[in-house]
């Protein structure tokens, strides 16, 4: 069957060979022409629009490569043994700062200086270096960072950094330099800035889910807290500062059952005979 034009006439044959003319229409076809018509839509196609979540991925993101039956497929899931080395050490230590069962908080979460290295350096950085190679950025850099700080930490409380040991007076133990007004101020700009970050990340985890979202939003203010609390020591304000790291480890703790909570949707949907996910994956 030969292709005809919408718009031009049409040509057929009556049974004894004479052409026929007749003028073809749009609606032949079940289309139409009718100028009005046509009007509406152009104004569809000038006022249609895609959602910023689509242009993203359309027009900004780069392009992917093709996962299926790879990487996605052959290893596991990387972010619960990250989920696991994060919980570990801040649900332990926001226990301590809290001073349940008489832990005491002015001891800065020291008796499980352990957990932050095997825990949170460990297996951050195992998760974190695991999500770069499926290509997660968001993830990889707060895993990695997170890590980073738990081994800071780790390391100013073991004596064998020479962290505080060098602010300690003559005659004294070098422990006492942790005590040092000078050594307590330099600290609480490094738990500034740790908030700072967090702040990013919170605006960065708008578009992941809740759960994150909500946990850069208490950790802002509680490392902000520390931060004050280290400062406010520094001044000899010791009972500002027992408050304040009370505080923190309060928002530590909160941030913690988040964690936990995460941890449990991330393995359940796995392995757990569950209708539905706890979190977006």
């Amino acid at each position: 069957m030969e292709n005809r034009d919408f718009a031009d006439s049409t040509k057929e044959e009556t049974p004894n060979g004479q052409a026929l003319h007749r003028e073809s229409n749009n609606s032949d076809y079940g289309l139409t022409t009718h100028p009005s018509h046509i009007e509406t839509m152009e104004k569809i196609a000038r006022t249609m629009s895609i959602s910023g979540e689509l242009f993203e991925k359309l027009y900004l993101s780069p392009p992917q490569a093709n996962q299926v039956g790879d990487a996605r497929k052959r290893f596991a899931n990387p972010t619960p043994v990250a989920l696991v080395g994060f919980l570990l050490p801040i649900s332990s230590a926001s226990c301590q700062l809290v001073g349940w069962r008489g832990s005491g908080a002015e001891y800065y979460g020291a008796s499980v200086n352990g957990t932050y290295w095997f825990f949170g350096v460990v297996l951050m950085l195992l998760g974190g270096f695991l999500e770069f190679l499926f290509g997660n950025t968001f993830s990889f850099v707060v895993f990695c960072s997170f890590a980073g700080f738990w081994g800071t930490y780790g390391a100013t409380l073991t004596e064998q950094f020479d962290a505080f040991t060098s602010y300690a007076t003559a005659g004294e133990t070098s422990g006492s330099g942790a005590e040092s007004p000078v050594f307590q101020a330099g600290f609480g700009f490094f738990l500034c800035f740790m908030g700072l970050l967090c702040l990013i990340y919170l605006i960065c985890s708008i578009r992941t889910n809740i759960i994150f979202f909500t946990i850069f939003l208490v950790l802002v203010p509680s490392f902000g807290a520390f931060a004050a609390a280290f400062w406010w020591n520094a001044q000899g304000r010791f009972g500002y500062c027992l408050t304040l790291l009370k505080v923190g480890g309060a928002g530590f703790f909160v941030v913690a059952l988040l964690g936990w909570y995460l941890l449990f949707g991330s393995i359940s949907s796995h392995s757990l005979p569950l209708s539905g996910k706890l979190t977006n994956s």
